[in-house]
């Protein structure tokens, strides 16, 4: 079994991510390559400061042009908007997988049931859509016989929760977003011709799966691969593993922590192919980049393995009490190198159009020089310029350090 530094495994999943040099181009293309090789990337409703895709976008590929995202989104099709790890962008070549998940789901029988009941409002929305498409959810009247019940906060909602069920069984798709309003229309009327059509089989999908996870991730233990592409699948992933072995398309690796000369914990694989990139890190001078993560980027949307690789704890805070809080609502890492070395509170004000800094905060083992102050104040500049933001505004919970 090959053993590799615990330097070495960060270089590897930072590279894998398309975090440290060379970057890809800043246009559609290197939109779609990253897009690609993360395999999604999580679409979320809180914009603090950016949407999340669109910083996870920027960590990544610098000052790109969002008009060339929305086409490649919304007018090319050449990416999605499908359930990932969450509901995420995919690119399209990718949707045999999601049509047949889409074709093997079955519904709850108490959903079953609803569903039974509103055969009615289902038809109407179809109708709708297909009369008028592509129409937003506020459209739609509730001619729901059987109200919706539960016991959280989607009882009653019975149009968002058969707009969900058209989704899911891949009925219809959404064709564009005003904010965090979806657009509704048929799929048939939203994927490309070019739309890849293979039919895969259910151990076919499982196994693409945790390919392509292994292959975003770099290094990954067994449910870290389950959860990162598509959030619980492989439902068992003991046996995908086995036969990826057995394959050899994947194999074992060993982590070694330098403070101990003992293996990181857990059972930890990579892909074959990612191997090369394994040898050039381990062979060649490593370039790492300084720059700000999205608190949902795919890098650390498993936060036990970035404690394990990186001894970096991270948590949202945004549903924290506000005296609870340690680092603040939306804190964005600061990866510098191999290593996170802060964090910071900001705040994008759309009144008086600032990017207002905080607070920002070291990590224990921070390098606390002036120099990298300059370099973290640098990202915040390129950060604000790709905002459109007219200014940057400091607090000063700033380590006097890197003021």
């Amino acid at each position: 079994m090959r053993r590799i530094s615990l330097a070495d495994a960060r270089r590897l999943v930072i590279s894998s991510q398309h975090l440290a040099d060379p970057r890809v181009g800043t246009n559609k293309e290197g939109i779609l390559q990253i897009i690609r090789d993360l395999g999604c990337v999580q679409i979320d409703p809180i914009n603090i400061v950016a949407p999340s895709h669109q910083i996870v976008l920027w960590s990544r590929l610098g000052q790109y042009d969002l008009a060339d995202f929305k086409q490649l989104m919304w007018e090319e099709h050449k990416l999605l908007e499908d359930w990932g790890h969450c509901t995420s962008i995919v690119p399209t070549t990718d949707y045999p997988i999601f049509k047949t998940l889409k074709r093997e789901w079955k519904p709850p029988p108490k959903v079953q049931q609803w569903l039974t009941n509103n055969q009615t409002l289902r038809r109407y929305i179809l109708s709708e859509i297909r009369r008028h498409g592509p129409l937003p959810t506020a459209h739609f009247k509730d001619k729901a016989d059987v109200d919706w019940t539960s016991t959280g906060w989607t009882a009653g909602r019975n149009i968002n929760q058969m707009l969900t069920y058209l989704w899911v069984t891949g009925k219809i798709m959404v064709a564009h977003r005003e904010g965090n309003n979806k657009y509704w229309n048929l799929t048939q009327r939203i994927l490309p011709k070019w739309t890849p059509t293979e039919r895969l089989t259910s151990q076919q999908v499982r196994k693409r799966i945790a390919e392509r996870a292994l292959q975003a991730l770099g290094l990954a233990q067994p449910n870290h691969i389950r959860y990162y592409y598509i959030r619980g699948i492989p439902e068992n992933i003991t046996p995908i593993l086995s036969k990826l072995t057995s394959q050899e398309q994947i194999e074992q690796i060993q982590i070694i922590n330098p403070s101990t000369q003992q293996p990181v914990q857990g059972t930890w694989y990579i892909h074959t192919t990612t191997l090369p990139l394994l040898d050039k890190i381990e062979n060649e001078k490593w370039r790492g980049r300084i720059t700000l993560l999205s608190p949902f980027d795919n890098l650390i949307y498993e936060r036990n393995r970035i404690e394990q690789l990186f001894n970096f704890r991270y948590r949202l805070e945004i549903y924290v009490p506000k005296e609870n809080r340690q680092y603040g609502p939306y804190a964005l890492p600061i990866l510098f190198g191999d290593q996170f070395i802060g964090r910071i509170d900001a705040k994008l004000n759309r009144e008086t159009n600032q990017l207002e800094i905080r607070t920002i905060h070291s990590e224990p083992n921070a390098p606390l020089t002036k120099e990298i102050g300059e370099k973290i104040q640098s990202v915040l500049n390129q950060f604000g310029t790709f905002l459109k933001a007219e200014n940057i505004q400091y607090s000063k919970k700033i380590p006097k350090e890197w003021k």
